[in-house]
């Protein structure tokens, strides 16, 4: 097994026992210089996963939320893209809906991934051409997913950030929408075949996107820009102005005349 892949599937368990050991509402938070808020178990996720990349991986670059942007990984064959906790007001707020997400990129493009969701005990983990596999976090399962993208009718949606044109845009189209927290549980519950597409018309982080991206590319085909074009990582500013998970090709012309993005 690659020595990237085989330490990233080792970190999910602590990570996760972090993340519920603090899920409490006495846990500390506070907010950052752009007003959004950080727990201290994001730092502390964020110290653990960092400090275990740095001893085994020394030359590799990384890129975190909850870190300094380091632009030596501009030039770095691996870069390790890490949201300690996506979803930290889902945290704070007691709500299950956050997650762990770590992706290795390789030369700019997702390479292995692994999302994993603490208080379902559960990790999904997998990448372009690899196999995607759900790991239960108690008892050391793996199994295989398949067949896991139906291609039915259900469009998953952010719960604090989904625009009315994507309703506007489900109802045209016959789609069930229904909300949710944080965009790795949200890339899980298309994995777990609760969900069949997923649409983003905001500016988000290449830390919110990379990990169920890299996951997503095991179905097949990963986010998506408006020109059907596959998301760009690693770039100098490392946000996306929006994106779509829409491998119906029906679907995805729709949208493309729909949205019409600049």
């Amino acid at each position: 097994m690659d020595p990237r892949i085989q330490l990233l599937q080792s970190l999910s368990q602590r990570s996760s026992k972090i993340c519920n050991d603090h899920f409490s509402e006495n846990t500390k938070t506070w907010q950052k210089l752009d007003q959004s808020f950080v727990s201290e178990a994001d730092i502390k996720v964020n110290d653990y996963i960092i400090s275990q990349i740095s001893t085994h991986f020394p030359e590799d670059a990384l890129l975190s939320e909850e870190s300094p942007d380091d632009h030596k990984r501009l030039d770095c064959e691996y870069t390790w893209v890490i949201d300690p906790i996506d979803g930290t007001s889902e945290f704070i707020a007691l709500s299950p809906e956050f997650c762990v997400m770590i992706c290795i990129l390789r030369n700019n493009k997702p390479f292995y991934a692994c999302v994993s969701i603490p208080q379902e005990h559960k990790s999904y983990l997998g990448g372009p051409g690899l196999p995607l596999q759900e790991l239960d976090l108690i008892t050391g399962h793996q199994k295989k997913l398949n067949n896991v993208n139906a291609m039915g009718n259900r469009l998953i949606v952010s719960k604090s950030r989904a625009t009315s044109q994507i309703f506007k845009f489900a109802e045209q189209e016959g789609l069930t929408s229904f909300r949710c927290g944080s965009a790795g549980v949200k890339a899980c519950r298309i994995l777990q075949g609760k969900a069949d597409y997923y649409i983003h018309i905001n500016k988000i982080a290449e830390w919110d996107t990379a990990a169920p991206d890299c996951l997503l590319q095991s179905l097949g085909e990963g986010l998506r820009d408006i020109n059907g074009q596959p998301l760009l990582y690693n770039k100098e500013i490392c946000y996306h102005s929006h994106f779509f998970y829409l491998p119906s090709k029906e679907l995805f012309k729709s949208a493309q005349k729909f949205f019409q993005i600049d």
